[in-house]
């Protein structure tokens, strides 16, 4: 294997990175995972997590990504953290791929980006302290020494908004909210470029999740950091996020900027999700609303074609027959559907799942 290129070094070790180069480049990524090939070696089934998904995070922005539960967004996390080996595509960082990694730069790679996850308790030990919990990356990585680590660890614990005084605790004796905030340290301490935050907020109350959402905010802005986020929550999603991708089964089906591809959604499944955000307005709420039937599916068992056309209210004959690609349909926003109807309003089809509101 052969290490990283003059260029992409500096760029790795740097505090950031240029602006002609994006962070992460991702080409027709796919995640294959063998099921049951351990109970029977002569079987078993392909399970397709992550199918052909193409992207560009550019840095200093926060991508966001949205979908139901079992799409593929965690599994993406994965992919981008490597933390699991892509099955096929191209995955880059700083314009090299992840693949031709030394052992050097998988070092340089764990410095440059961390992750915060979704429940803080349990990626906390509770054995440890909270001063041990904030100083293991840099401890594992090298960087300062003891007493510059303990100096890091109290200045780390102000900047997110706990008292320093409290460094002796155990993760146990704090809130959810405090125990994010202690993950939000912990992986700021070896000064990242990239934070991959997965649902980091759907555990916690909505006041605490504010709380947490404005420290990202700040954080962002004050270490110019690039941010992938990962949530269901649209709402939190467009209010962090500068873009978004949305993936159903595996595939991104829209991307674009965060208030356009929320408040005017062109790919059918993002205009249900975005219908089903409740509105604290009676008066706001859409004359009709999308129902969407059935679950999404198995990624043992795909439906040909595009696969949200079994549950889209919109589909075309050709919807069952063709796979469609990721578009650009107007500036800066692309969608997979054969309809290709930028801001379409939702109207019924031949299934019928559009109902007026009650």
């Amino acid at each position: 294997m052969t290490g990283l290129n003059v260029s992409t070094a500096k760029q790795v070790e740097g505090t950031g990175a240029t602006a002609q180069s994006a962070v992460f480049e991702l080409s027709q990524v796919s995640k294959e995972f063998r099921v049951g090939a351990r109970l029977w070696p002569w079987g078993g089934a392909t399970l397709r997590a992550v199918d052909d998904v193409t992207l560009r995070i550019d840095p200093g922005e926060c991508f966001g990504i949205v979908g139901e539960s079992g799409c593929g967004k965690s599994t993406l996390a994965k992919l981008l953290l490597l933390l699991e080996p892509i099955s096929s595509g191209r995955l880059a960082f700083h314009g090299q791929d992840v693949r031709s990694f030394s052992r050097r730069d998988v070092r340089r790679f764990r410095r440059k980006v961390q992750a915060v996850l979704q429940d803080p308790y349990s990626s906390l030990n509770p054995r440890m302290s909270i001063s041990s919990i904030i100083s293991e990356p840099m401890e594992a990585l090298g960087v300062g020494n003891r007493k510059e680590r303990e100096e890091r660890v109290c200045t780390l614990m102000e900047q997110v908004g706990l008292n320093p005084d409290f460094r002796r605790r155990f993760p146990h004796q704090f809130s959810g909210g405090q125990q994010q905030r202690v993950a939000i340290a912990r992986a700021l301490s070896v000064e990242p470029e990239v934070l991959v935050l997965d649902e980091p907020t759907s555990a916690l109350d909505v006041s605490v999740r504010t709380q947490i959402i404005r420290l990202l905010l700040d954080i962002k802005s004050k270490y110019s950091l690039t941010m992938v986020f990962i949530s269901h929550d649209l709402a939190v999603v467009e209010q962090i996020s500068d873009r978004v991708g949305v993936m159903y089964a595996g595939e991104v089906v829209e991307t674009g900027q965060a208030k356009d591809v929320i408040r005017t959604a062109s790919h059918p499944y993002t205009q249900v999700l975005t219908a089903a955000v409740p509105s604290p307005d009676p008066d706001e709420r859409p004359p009709t609303r999308l129902l969407l039937d059935g679950e999404i599916p198995s990624p043992l068992n795909l439906p040909p074609g595009c696969r949200f056309h079994p549950r889209c209210s919109r589909a075309l004959p050709q919807c069952a027959a063709d796979r469609p690609q990721l578009t650009l349909i107007e500036a800066s926003r692309e969608a997979a559907c054969h309809l290709f109807v930028p801001s379409a309003p939702p109207s019924p089809g031949a299934n019928g799942k559009v109902a007026k509101v009650s």
